[in-house]
């Protein structure tokens, strides 16, 4: 009688783990792209930075400064309701929502683009 269709398949090799476990961390992102610019890394700015002013160290329990900066956005009802809806519609906070639009709309401006 016949095996059947599967009767050549084998196990997969196991791969060796990578040398530098930072470039496979970074290859391993959905888009595949360098997450830092050339200007942001030469400026040792990082944008995956805590967010804020400040913050409470869960260990010692002192306040962190940082270097962000909590900004306020006056917005009339119309806008609010706007916005407020985009960021619901796209799955989002309403401050990650403008975050995000902001920080696209100003990398477009300035020209900046993800290194491969």
């Amino acid at each position: 009688m016949d095996k059947g269709g599967f009767s050549d398949l084998k196990r997969k090799k196991k791969k060796a783990p990578p040398a530098n476990i930072g470039e496979f961390a970074e290859g391993a992102k959905i888009d595949g792209t360098n997450t830092q610019t050339k200007a942001a890394q030469d400026k040792g700015l990082d944008p995956n930075e805590r967010r804020g002013k400040r913050y409470k160290d869960p260990h010692t329990g002192e306040a962190v400064q940082l270097k962000g900066k909590v900004q306020e956005i006056p917005l009339n009802e119309y806008e609010l309701t706007i916005l407020t809806r985009a960021a619901k519609q796209s799955g989002l906070t309403l401050t990650t929502y403008i975050r995000t639009i902001a920080m696209k709309s100003a990398k477009k401006e300035l020209m900046i683009i993800q290194e491969v």
